[in-house]
Parts: C-alpha cells; structure tokens; sequence
C-alpha cells in the first residue's frame, strides 16, 4: 500500500498547504499556522494527489 510522506528538509509550512487542500480524506493535517504537515497513514488512500499540489516537493509516496 501506497502512502503519503513529508519531507521536513523541504516542507515550508505553507499556510494554507495546498497539498493539504488536494488530500480527499483529509490525511494530511496540520496543528498550528506555521507548523509542518503531517500525514495521518490511517487516513492516506494512496492516491498521491497531495504530490502534485507541493510547490517544494516535500510530499513523495512510500510502500508501507
């Protein structure tokens, strides 16, 4: 199965995170306006759409 990753060398906290935005089941969250995304794995369906939508390509799929 195919899930979201962050890296945080190249995430700059965008607010609002597109990559955010594009995530369908909201897997990617955020706690604060200036903190790093997270992915929730239990909430990633794979469909790499969040990848697309980084400016920073700090987002990338893993085999999990």
């Amino acid at each position: 199965m195919r899930l979201a990753q962050i890296d945080y060398a190249r995430c700059e906290a965008c607010s609002p995170c597109p990559a955010r935005k594009a995530c369908r089941t909201k897997a990617i969250v955020k706690m604060g306006l200036d903190e790093q995304a997270i992915v929730k794995p239990s909430d990633c369906m794979g469909c790499g759409d969040c990848v697309e939508e980084c400016p920073y390509e700090a987002v990338s799929m893993k085999e999990s």
